[in-house]
């Protein structure tokens, strides 16, 4: 077969085209193996497949179109501590639930409870505070607080380089998805007022799943919204339990560590580690490839 690297043919990089060859001997269809080839096409006597990173074809008297389907197609964020810095918000908001309550609230405990369920935070707290420690209370407060300072006005700042990645991945045409394990009436107001909602054409929270964060239900069911498939998803999450989530989902996985470094599962399977996602625009071909 005649090959060539898929960056070397010009036009749309979601649509690779060859034209009509001479090749003097028909040619059969390839085996799949360890190679990377993942499908087949047919057009009369024309044969084309696909590989990781070359498009090969044997075309007789037709032009032959097809998709690249190993590409990225889809991009799925996370939200509290990957698109927006509201981690430390939701710390202030802890602490002063914890003071009422006669609790010292440190950072450290906090951090245990990043990108996990609700309930798993409160097995952390328990076992910090004791095993009767009212931590529905604990919680009931913490919102109200997170509450009063959505309505006072408070800031919601966005992580350095989140909204340029955002429309950075927009602009090149690729679906746009968040992954959250918040609740979907912060999630919404988040995204109203930073003007980010109009990017992303599915959410999907804490709210639409049975299982969170370590479980891939999230990235799943956010991919199936957007009629994607796994492999075809790119995800950027900022937690441990984010970042395994999405590589269990098997999609390519980028972590951007806010308040927990990866760890050796992570740094083993993650397809990139970033410090801020500031620099994601100079990888762009290579993460889409």
């Amino acid at each position: 077969f005649p090959t060539r690297r898929s960056s070397d043919l010009a036009g749309d990089p979601h649509l690779l085209e060859r034209r009509k060859e001479e090749i003097p001997e028909p040619c059969g269809p390839p085996t799949l193996g360890n190679d990377g080839i993942i499908k087949v096409y047919r057009s009369g006597q024309a044969l084309t497949y696909l590989n990781n990173d070359t498009l090969c074809s044997a075309v007789r008297g037709k032009v032959v179109i097809c998709y690249n389907i190993n590409m990225i197609s889809t991009v799925i964020f996370d939200m509290d501590g990957t698109l927006y810095n509201t981690e430390k918000i939701y710390f202030k908001c802890y602490r002063a639930a914890a003071k009422e309550m006669g609790l010292d609230f440190t950072f450290d405990l906090f951090a245990q409870g990043v990108g996990i369920s609700r309930e798993e935070a409160n097995k952390f707290i328990k076992q910090h505070f004791g095993p009767d420690t009212d931590t529905d209370r604990l919680q009931r407060r913490t919102y109200q607080f997170v509450e009063d300072y959505l309505a006072s006005g408070g800031e919601i700042p966005l992580m350095p380089g989140a909204r340029e990645a955002v429309e950075l991945f927009y602009k090149r045409g690729l679906k746009l998805g968040l992954a959250s394990s918040n609740i979907r009436k912060w999630v919404e107001f988040y995204l109203d007022k930073t003007d980010l909602r109009r990017y992303f054409s599915a959410l999907t929270t804490c709210e639409d799943v049975t299982h969170l964060k370590p479980n891939p239900e999230v990235f799943l069911r956010t991919a199936g919204k957007l009629d994607a498939n796994p492999p075809n998803c790119l995800v950027f999450e900022d937690s441990t339990a984010g970042a395994t989530a999405a590589i269990r989902a098997g999609m390519r996985t980028c972590m951007v560590p806010n308040i927990k470094e990866p760890d050796s599962f992570i740094r083993e399977h993650a397809f990139k580690i970033y410090k801020s996602l500031e620099d994601v625009p100079a990888d762009i071909d290579e993460l889409l490839g």
